[in-house]
């Protein structure tokens, strides 16, 4: 049940991507992390047969979850008018299938919204690339106060290639 209700949830954010030309593979497609949302409604008995509500030792919080998937999406629209206009072309986060096969729209949406909504003032991330573009590109355009990022990355060649000169 409690998927259910994240996929009727998101299913708007999820159909809305299907046009966008800039997702690297489209929703449904076996390498997407966005399902098509139809099929998913049409098979729904099928997919969302209630089976065992608990897990030992896991206590899934659904309330906060859906709150806080609530909030995240709050920020969609942000999401898009900051990323999908054209005014901005110095931007370190890409949202073109052909550059950026790594961390997909649906990512960088929530990404996008959990840092609008919880406002951290320290982010350690370890592995890093576009995500972290996306981070440098919040603290230039859009926080009043700056994150404090600090990225972990054996292999940084993906991030250096994404960096301003003056980042580095």
């Amino acid at each position: 049940m409690f998927t259910k209700k994240i996929i009727k949830k998101v299913g708007c954010l999820l159909n809305r991507g299907r046009e966008n030309p800039r997702l690297w593979a489209p929703p449904g497609q076996f390498n997407s992390p966005i399902p098509d949302v139809e099929e998913v409604l049409q098979r729904e008995e099928e997919i969302f047969k209630v089976r065992k509500k608990e897990v030992p030792g896991i206590r899934f919080n659904e309330q906060q979850q859906l709150f806080l998937l609530d909030r995240v999406l709050d920020h969609f629209a942000s999401f898009q008018s900051f990323y999908l206009r054209d005014t901005l072309k110095d931007l370190r986060f890409k949202l073109n299938g052909k550059e950026n096969i790594f961390f997909s729209y649906i990512d960088a949406v929530v990404l996008w919204g959990m840092m609008l909504y919880y406002k951290p003032s320290t982010i350690i991330e370890v592995g890093s690339g576009y995500s972290s573009a996306l981070m440098l590109d919040y603290n230039e355009y859009v926080s009043t106060i700056p994150v404090d990022l600090s990225f972990i990355e054996p292999y940084p060649e993906r991030l250096f290639s994404l960096l301003k000169e003056k980042d580095q």
